[in-house]
Parts: structure tokens; C-alpha cells; sequence
């Protein structure tokens, strides 16, 4: 696919977004920065971004309009009351200060799915060469500026994949767990954009269900879930809990908990009860934008110096 590409321009001077936190935050595995632009594929278009100051220069093959980057980084969120809703304490605020103009942003849910299966027990350099070998082994080819891109696979097209094709992508034991997940996405077993219209705790609990005693979604436990669910559904009261974001409790926030309590989760691994614990008190604490809490959180404790 190559041809004329249209370079626009779009003014945030009433809009605060930083593209490189954004990008740089752990919630988006295929985007690469390659000098000074930044390129990735998003829902089967290629995108060329760079930001100077207040405006954000961009193309997008195919072309789909400014209301399509406005969706990706939910520019339509108002973050300066978002932030103002969540800046409760001197952490937060250093966080917000720091980092400030970090977006989620608004992932196609069947993407983030199968990321976020990968990310389990993972590092970042590695999660992004598992995505990009997935998408160069089913997904389509793109070409721009001479460079070849790949979309992200279709549920059909993992659905029947070799696994140990898969697994020969570095997936290991996650690639069963992503053949399962295509499956039930291709036969619309589980409809991922349903997820949308329902609340936060209905949403998270299809995504855990079970059927006979058997977990129909493998691989997906809380953190998956609520990463999903963040990330990708518009739960925004959803707060993720990895090593880095217990880092965060055990350091800043164990006021917020008894001190048993404190000991118990320095000397036990992270397991469901204490995961739900801290995450209601979490979205107690921070409300309905909990889960832009925790993405400021997690990149102010990943660039945090002690």
C-alpha cells in the first residue's frame, strides 16, 4: 500500500497530551519509534506521529480522520478534571506533575486481549516481540515509506493456529491460551464489544467466567481482566495490580491499609484476596478515575529513583 499520505496537524494548545508518556506507558506493546516519529498500526491503518510543543503532527493510512486519533488517545476525556479528581495526596500529585499530558488510550479490545495474555509473567521487550511476530506470521502486510508494517492477527486467524508455531514465537505456555481466546472471540462466544455497555464489575466478571468448573477464558485472571478492561472497555475505575503498582502500596500507600495487613503482602506473593483488597480500597481511595491513577502511579514508580 503506498502512495500519497497526507500530513496533518493537530493544535492541543487546549488539549494536554504528551504522545511520548503515552506511548512509553506499558499499556501498547506495537508501536516503535524510529527517528523521532513514531510508528504503529492501529485497527488496520498505519500511523506516522511526532509531537513539537502543542501540536501533533500525523498520518494515517488509511485515512480515517482526526476523530479517529481524538478516539485512539481519548482526547475527548477532560483530563485536567480527571487529574484534579485524583491528586489526593503528595505522590499522586509528584506523579501528575511529572508525567503530565499521559493518556490511556482506547485499545480495540481483541488487540489488548491477547497483549495482555502475553504480558503475564513478562517483561516489555519481550511482550513486543511476541505481538510483533504474531502480526508478521497472520497478520497482513502494509508498506509505507518503504518500510513493511503488519496489522494485528483477526480472531479467525489464531483460532486455528499451529501452537507450536506459536510457541516458537517465544509465547511458551501463553500460546494455548491464545488459541483459546481466539476461538471463543471468532465462534462470538465471547463478544468483546458487549463489554462495553456493561459496569465495571459485570464486565470484569465475564471475562473470569466459568462454565462447569471450567474457566472458559484461559489465561486471564484479575490483572489480564482489569488491563482489558482499562485499557480497552472504558472502565476507568479499573486499577491493574502488577509487582510494580504493590511497589507503589508497600511504599507510599500502606497508610491506606492495617499494618498486618503491610507485613502480610511483603511476605506473600500477590494472590487473588490480597489483589481484590487493594483494589477496592484503590478505587475507594482515588473514585470513578482510579484506573488514570494507577497508569500515573505505575509510570512514577517504573521512573522512580530510591
Amino acid at each position: 500500500m503506498e502512495g500519497d499520505f497526507l500530513e496533518r496537524v493537530l493544535d492541543l494548545s487546549k488539549t494536554p497530551f504528551n504522545l511520548d508518556y503515552t506511548l512509553n506507558s506499558g499499556q501498547v506493546f506495537k508501536w516503535e519509534k524510529m527517528d523521532g516519529w513514531w510508528y504503529g498500526v492501529v485497527n488496520d491503518s498505519i500511523l506516522k506521529m511526532k509531537q513539537m510543543g502543542n501540536k501533533l503532527f500525523f498520518t494515517i493510512h488509511p485515512d480515517r480522520g482526526i476523530e479517529f486519533i481524538y478516539n485512539y488517545f481519548r482526547l475527548d476525556d477532560n483530563l485536567p478534571s480527571i487529574l484534579n479528581s485524583i491528586n489526593k495526596d503528595p505522590i499522586i500529585n509528584d506523579a501528575i506533575n511529572r508525567y503530565y499530558g499521559l493518556r490511556l488510550i482506547r485499545q480495540d479490545p481483541w488487540e489488548c486481549l491477547i497483549s495482555f495474555i502475553c504480558a503475564t509473567n513478562n517483561k516489555i521487550p519481550n511482550i513486543q516481540r511476541m505481538i510483533k511476530r504474531l502480526s508478521e506470521g497472520y497478520g497482513n502486510k502494509l508498506k509505507f515509506e518503504g518500510k513493511v508494517f503488519y496489522t494485528f492477527p483477526k480472531p479467525q486467524s489464531l483460532a486455528y493456529a499451529n501452537l507450536d508455531k506459536l510457541k516458537s514465537y517465544g509465547l511458551g505456555y501463553r500460546a494455548k491460551f491464545v488459541i483459546n481466546a481466539a476461538k471463543l472471540v471468532a465462534s462470538q462466544e465471547l463478544d468483546l464489544n458487549k463489554l462495553i455497555h456493561l459496569d465495571y464489575y459485570t464486565a470484569r466478571e465475564n471475562l473470569l467466567t466459568k462454565h462447569m468448573n471450567r474457566k472458559l477464558l484461559l489465561g486471564v485472571g484479575l490483572k489480564v481482566a482489569d488491563c482489558v478492561l482499562l485499557f480497552s472497555l472504558n472502565k476507568l475505575n479499573s486499577f491493574p495490580i502488577d509487582v510494580w503498582i504493590l511497589r507503589v502500596i508497600i511504599n507510599f500507600y500502606n497508610h491506606l491499609f492495617d499494618k498486618d495487613f503491610i507485613t502480610h503482602i511483603k511476605e506473600k506473593r500477590l494472590n487473588d484476596w490480597i489483589y481484590n483488597k487493594i483494589a477496592e480500597r484503590m478505587r475507594a481511595y482515588f473514585g470513578d478515575f482510579a484506573g488514570y491513577a494507577q497508569e500515573y502511579l505505575y509510570y512514577y514508580i517504573r521512573h522512580k529513583s530510591f
